[in-house]
């Protein structure tokens, strides 16, 4: 099978809730019957008619399945016919079914016996490439027997039409051999012609070239313009086993494959990457001669030494040499020499810019005594956290994660000793720390304040997996002027197990600074946070601002930059307690990887605020995951399972790699800029907004809403002509990507306010949509309508 991967930051989430929700669940007891699946499968009698939309909750009959893999399950079982002997079978989750782990077996009737032809543990759904004709079975199922919930899917069979080849039959059919460099358009779909590659019938084109040397750099890129239109690439190479020409396949990718390739004849697919995808795009392929050197010697070449820290940019594959690794492997790499002293901590961050394909991978080497180069440690991610026991010289490559990955990248490389590092616990009242005649920073333990004074400088690091700055419940941290914080272990820089008031003077005098260099780092976690009057800026922590029961922010400013999640109140689920986030006349501004601001069972208020939010999961997010509220042991469930988002006043900016808003969503009065690339990011939805609640949903003010290649597909207040299907937002049959508040721009060159004061100001909002309404009123008007205006205009002009 092949699998798809379009980031390598891919969540977590998913494992955390299976163990958080699964000690909960219910276990099945001794008493419980256990029935064979595959012999109550063939004792179906009802026949499900497709497409259909399936809604069951796993575990709410006790029956116990054993499945094919011998475990016991609880499950609900389908059949179904299916009359097209090409067809593209699709189960897809319409909700989230988050809060336990489902699996899905698909069964085919063989005669006398039903044997599997699928299964998968994706909660969210799978495509079955159908070859015949016949009875085919769906086992919905828990992956255990403790995983039960509810679930609400979707079966859909798609007859696939035309042409359909064998694409390795088809590319040994390939007479004609292309020229490299070769460079062309092509529309998938233009051509009634698709090819099995045993996972899909995909539209596609199929090219043969001549590679005449060997050690050569074979590449090949091959992208849709439109988003929708996603694609795949096979490189095989022709091989004769002195009868018969047969394929060797080489590389493959989604859109892009890169590999040092021996001289011969070699043949390409450029593919669909599904049944469904069609569209222009654009081929691009080359074959250069590779510059090769093994790493480790190159490494023992090197003259130059690095004085650490360093920080820069660099563009992977400008070097055009490709280096061995020590697991064989062929990358593009910068390489680094330095020295180090004993017991110093060597952290890394490296990662790719803008360009989604340079995924980077970090590699530590020693020198020897005998000036050889050896590998210590490697990581498949961007982050090297590693302790050095001898002082000496030592290397860094910073590599792509493979040939392909090329582009431009950062590097940030720091030294620390631990010997410089600190912690402070202000809960023991008995062995309380006491400030050095230099520290900047003082404890009151009456009123439980702990004073950051101009100055403030910290090097955070505790074997504590709590805080490096851990405070009583109830303490307030004051910010004086400037405080600058480091972290250098995994636990959060400031945490109370209680509640923690995080205030200064005013938000432009008072600047907290948090900068982790553990990914796992938070800044500020405590059961209650409240922030106020306060600037606060972080950099690469994990949940920057995190709560069990609420957050509240108000009259200040702050930068959330490389997290994963900005704001978070994250429940214990064995208490009834709701949490929420509140924001109040504060300036936010939050990159992150997963969600921007999310509550995962509770509300999300913002009133006369600035949020401006970019990130590739979700950017409001008050879904609350399919995690029910629970009521206290004993009680019943509520139904509760997403929070409400209200935001009034100010203004809104979120531009996504999934959706923009998740939840019960209130909006007025605020200018919001809205946009989403339309794609599936892990589990969330895609698209402007995810609602759990259609009731009373609307975008306030005139508006822009587009399609996902930047079309125009209404303008004007909100109306009937906007429909929420399925939750999401739609004009016609198209699915609405990003929302804008008019201005009279394109969406994808929004113009600066000259005076964004005047922007602002309530009376000037109110004054341009006034005149904006005008403006479509006369354009609207009829024409008799018109004239009958004109006339009037006309006679009073001739009597003044």
């Amino acid at each position: 099978m092949r699998i798809k991967i379009k980031s390598k930051k891919l969540l977590s989430l998913l494992l955390c809730f299976t163990m958080l929700f699964g000690a909960g669940s219910v276990m099945a007891s001794a008493e419980t019957p256990v029935v064979d699946m595959k012999e109550s499968l063939k004792a179906l009698t009802e026949t499900t008619t497709l497409p259909a939309n399936l809604k069951g909750a796993v575990g709410d009959e006790d029956i116990l399945y054993r499945n094919p893999n011998g475990y016991d399950v609880y499950a609900d079982l389908y059949k179904f016919e299916v009359t097209a002997s090409h067809a593209m079978l699709t189960v897809s989750a319409k909700n989230d079914i988050s809060n336990f782990d489902i699996y899905y077996w698909l069964f085919e009737e063989n005669g006398d016996a039903i044997d599997i032809v699928y299964n998968t543990d994706d909660n969210y759904g799978f495509s079955y490439c159908v070859e015949e004709t016949g009875t085919y079975y769906l086992a919905v199922a828990g992956w255990r027997d403790y995983c039960v919930g509810d679930y609400d899917i979707s079966v859909s069979l798609t007859e696939v039409t035309g042409e359909i080849y064998d694409v390795e039959e088809a590319l040994l059919a390939v007479t004609e051999t292309a020229a490299l460099p070769a460079e062309f358009d092509y529309e998938l779909g233009s051509e009634d012609i698709r090819y099995y590659d045993g996972y899909t019938y995909a539209y596609g084109k199929l090219i043969k070239v001549e590679v005449k040397e060997d050690n050569t750099l074979l590449k090949v890129n091959f992208k849709g313009d439109s988003k929708k239109t996603e694609t795949y690439v096979y490189v095989y190479k022709l091989e004769n086993d002195g009868e018969n020409n047969y394929l060797n396949e080489t590389i493959t990718g989604s859109g892009f494959a890169s590999a040092i390739v021996d001289s011969g004849t070699y043949c390409i697919a450029l593919l669909g990457f599904d049944f469904d995808d069609e569209g222009n795009c654009h081929a691009n392929i080359s074959a250069e001669k590779a510059v090769i050197k093994n790493m480790t010697d190159a490494l023992a070449e090197l003259t130059e030494t690095t004085s650490l820290p360093a920080e820069f940019d660099y563009e992977l594959g400008s070097g055009n040499i490709l280096y061995i690794t020590p697991e064989d492997d062929m990358v593009y790499a910068k390489l680094i020499k330095f020295t180090v002293d004993k017991g110093n901590t060597v952290l890394t961050s490296y990662f790719g810019g803008k360009d989604e394909d340079v995924d980077t991978y970090t590699w530590l080497f020693k020198q020897n005594d005998d000036n050889t180069v050896i590998g210590i440690t490697d990581t498949d991610s961007s982050n090297l956290n590693y302790t050095i026991a001898e002082p000496g010289t030592y290397y860094l490559a910073l590599a792509g994660y493979a040939s392909y990955c090329v582009g431009e990248c950062t590097a940030e490389i720091n030294t620390y000793s631990l010997d410089d590092a600190e912690s402070l616990d202000f809960t023991d009242s008995e062995n309380l720390p006491v400030p050095g005649a230099d520290d900047k920073w003082s404890w009151d333990e009456t009123t439980k304040t702990l004073t950051l004074k101009d100055g403030f400088s910290f090097l955070g690091y505790t074997e504590s997996s709590y805080a490096a700055i851990t405070l009583p419940d109830g303490s307030t941290v004051f910010v004086e002027g400037r405080a600058d914080i480091k972290m250098i272990s995994d636990s959060s820089a400031i945490g109370s197990k209680g509640k923690l008031t995080v205030k200064g003077s005013d938000a432009e005098t008072s600047k907290l600074s948090v900068e982790a260099q553990i990914s796992n780092s938070s800044a500020i976690l405590a059961e209650d946070v409240t922030v106020e009057d306060v600037e606060i800026n972080t950099r690469k922590t994990a949940e920057s601002i995190k709560a069990i029961n609420s957050v509240i922010i108000k009259n200040a400013k702050i930068s959330l930059s490389d997290c994963q999640i900005g704001i978070n109140t994250f429940p214990n689920y064995s208490e009834p307690n709701i949490s929420e986030i509140i924001i109040e006349n504060s300036k936010i501004d939050i990159t992150a990887f997963q969600a921007a601001i999310a509550t995962f069972k509770g509300n999300i208020t913002v009133t006369d605020s600035e949020l401006n939010i970019e990130t590739e999961g979700i950017g409001i997010d008050a879904e609350a995951r399919g995690a029910e509220a629970r009521g206290a042991e004993g009680e019943e469930e509520t139904t509760e399972t997403a929070g409400k988002i209200t935001i009034s006043g100010g203004t809104l900016k979120i531009a996504t790699e999934s959706c923009c808003l998740t939840g019960i969503i209130s909006l007025s009065d605020v200018d919001f800029d809205l946009r989403s690339n339309g794609g599936t990011f892990y589990y969330f939805g895609s698209g402007v907004v995810d609602l759990a609640s259609e009731e009373g949903f609307s975008l306030p003010g005139i508006f822009t809403l587009y399609d996902i290649d930047g079309n125009e597909l209404y303008n004007g207040e909100w109306s009937d002509e906007i429909q929420i299907i399925d939750g999401e937002l739609y004009v016609g049959e198209e699915k609405v990507i990003s929302a804008v508040t008019f201005h009279p721009t394109t969406p994808d060159d929004p113009a600066e306010p000259d005076d964004e004061d005047e922007i602002n100001c309530p009376f000037f909002r109110w004054l341009k949509a006034f005149i904006l309404s005008c403006i479509k009123w006369i354009k609207e008007m009829p024409v008799s309508v018109f004239f009958w205006f004109k006339g009037v205009f006309e006679n009073l002009a001739s009597v003044l």
